[in-house]
């Protein structure tokens, strides 16, 4: 059943004949964010992990949109200055725009 909602959420994050995915997120990508958003619950529902993903993208966007403001609407503020700075590589590089093999990056619209 596990394999089963990973595919169906790596299906919903690279777009299908039922979705068109998320712009900029590719297989690697799609395979990084599965990973780190994991729902370790073996019982966990479907979409539980894109869920996650999706509530940390809000509050990134949050964050960056609070930062933006504080810096009198400039954006000037790096994302060393960030308040809540992610804790992994991944999140980093979603949250910085790096680029690499994705392309999806967080910002505060």
């Amino acid at each position: 059943m596990r394999i089963v909602r990973q595919l169906v959420e790596l299906a919903l994050l690279l777009g299908s004949d039922y979705t068109d995915g998320i712009k900029g997120v590719g297989r690697v990508l799609a395979l990084e964010i599965l990973g780190e958003f994991h729902a370790s619950e073996p019982d966990a529902p479907a979409g539980a992990t894109l869920r996650r993903f999706a509530e940390w993208v809000r509050r990134e966007q949050q964050l960056l949109a609070k930062n933006v403001n504080a810096a009198g609407g400039t954006g000037t503020l790096s994302a060393d200055e960030i308040a809540g700075e992610p804790d992994t590589p991944l999140k980093k590089r979603l949250v910085r725009g790096d680029k690499g093999e994705g392309r999806l990056s967080i910002s505060a619209t």
